[in-house]
């Protein structure tokens, strides 16, 4: 009993201290090695342990420990991009890119390099995605959202609309 009690405590304190290190180096963008970091910050992402950040029309960056054992991290660029947006689906990675394209790299977000293979994964043009239930949803140039299935995304596949109305910029869906 007091061992399951000692493992609860410890698996606590380590989700505390995650959710207190993405926090930290969400705060102190300004000891990356880059000017990036001035801009504009557009998405964070967090795969498994790590952090990502993308910052406006910028390239993408990890946060990183500078000491084991402490919240102190650095930003780290990772591939020089430039990345507008992203989205993640097991062991496949969604950007937008150049000209408003969706294009996918097969592996994960750390696998990512300025070496990375990438490829036009659909047709159009969308400023925001966002992927559940093996569906993305794309934020438009018109504001509206629109989807398609993955199995069905190609570069010859079209968005549907998934809803009018409102002028949005950008997307995030919640797992429940």
């Amino acid at each position: 009993r007091e061992n399951a009690r000692k493992v609860c405590v410890r698996h606590f304190q380590t989700i505390d201290i995650q959710a207190a290190s993405a926090l930290l180096a969400l705060a102190a963008p300004n000891r990356a090695e880059e000017e990036w970091l001035g801009r504009f910050l557009v998405q964070t992402l967090v795969e498994n342990d790590n952090i990502f950040a993308i910052f406006e029309g910028g390239p993408l960056y990890r946060a990183v420990a500078s000491r084991a054992g402490t919240l102190q991290h650095v930003w780290m660029k990772i591939a020089a991009g430039p990345f507008d947006y992203l989205a993640t689906s097991h062991d496949e990675v969604f950007a937008i890119k150049q000209g408003h394209r969706v294009y996918t790299y097969r592996g994960s977000l750390k696998s990512v390099t300025d070496d990375a293979h990438w490829v036009v994964a659909s047709r159009g043009s969308v400023k925001a995605i966002a992927l559940h239930n093996e569906v993305m949803f794309g934020v438009g140039l018109d504001g509206k959202i629109y989807k398609q299935s993955l199995r069905d995304l190609s570069p010859k596949s079209d968005w549907e609309l998934a809803t009018g109305g409102r002028n949005f910029m950008a997307i995030a869906i919640q797992e429940e």
